[in-house]
């Protein structure tokens, strides 16, 4: 998971926050995630896409032809763009 238990043991005592990039890979060992941390389909994937590609959301977003702040967004959940926006993220391969 591209962790240590440093890290792992870290959010275990809050000490630090879990980045939603962890989200999926938590959910699949898991086998849910927490309340807290659940997140749109649309955010899931594209948070698992970018750590099954090991990409950054810049690089996402140049791929799929939209601004860095449209990816971001998306993966937080904020859902408000544009429908040309959102046609271009659900054309690519990823949704």
């Amino acid at each position: 998971m591209r962790v240590n238990v440093n890290t792992i043991t870290n959010w275990e005592i809050n000490r630090t926050k879990i980045e939603r990039l962890y989200y999926p890979i938590i959910q699949e060992y898991l086998g849910y995630l927490p309340k807290e941390y659940e997140m749109s389909e649309l955010s899931y994937k594209l948070i698992r896409y970018r750590w099954e590609q090991d990409i950054s959301i810049k690089q996402l977003a140049k791929q799929v032809g939209v601004y860095y702040d449209c990816i971001m967004n998306a993966e937080m959940g904020k859902l408000n763009f544009q429908k040309r926006t959102l046609k271009k993220i659900q054309a690519f391969k990823v949704v």
